[in-house]
């Protein structure tokens, strides 16, 4: 939190390039990281299941299908494709559109 406000402070003050020191801490580096470009539908399979279909355009596998389910389905047990958090943010969206 203080770098984040000294940086502030700095840039106000207008004796700081925002950009050497982002690549300095290596917080620039990070941004390399993200994979832009890629398409994603997701929709509900039943009360508990949320499928999803990504399409890659870059290297590696060119589409997948995967679902994400709630631990209700498995009566509360968690398993390998159950991701509470996740589950409760995609169908917020879908409800959010009418698509639940």
């Amino acid at each position: 939190m203080n770098y984040l406000m000294e940086m502030s402070m700095e840039s106000i003050c207008g004796t700081y390039d925002l950009q050497d020191n982002l690549k300095e801490s290596g917080i620039m580096a990070n941004e390399t990281k993200t994979l832009a470009g890629l398409h994603l539908n997701f929709w509900k399979q039943d009360e508990h299941t949320i499928h999803m279909s990504i399409k890659n355009p870059h290297a590696g596998k060119d589409a997948w299908l995967t679902s994400i389910e709630h631990t209700d389905k498995h009566e509360g047990t968690q398993m390998a494709r159950t991701h509470n958090n996740l589950f409760r943010d995609l169908k917020s969206i879908l409800e959010e559109n009418g698509k639940w």
